[in-house]
């Protein structure tokens, strides 16, 4: 649904209202990786100094 809208309307500009939202809504996406990264190394560590 999304590509379909974005190919209709794809000359709109954004708004500071929606260039807000789409950044609020990619940044987690972004971080999922090196947070994940740094949660699995801790784990590791944790689980192995015995």
């Amino acid at each position: 649904m999304l590509l379909v809208w974005t190919t209709v309307h794809g000359e709109m500009d954004i708004t500071p209202w929606g260039n807000w939202l789409l950044t609020a809504c990619y940044l987690p996406m972004v971080a999922w990786g090196p947070l994940l990264s740094a949660v699995t190394v801790h784990y590791y560590r944790r689980r192995t100094h015995r």
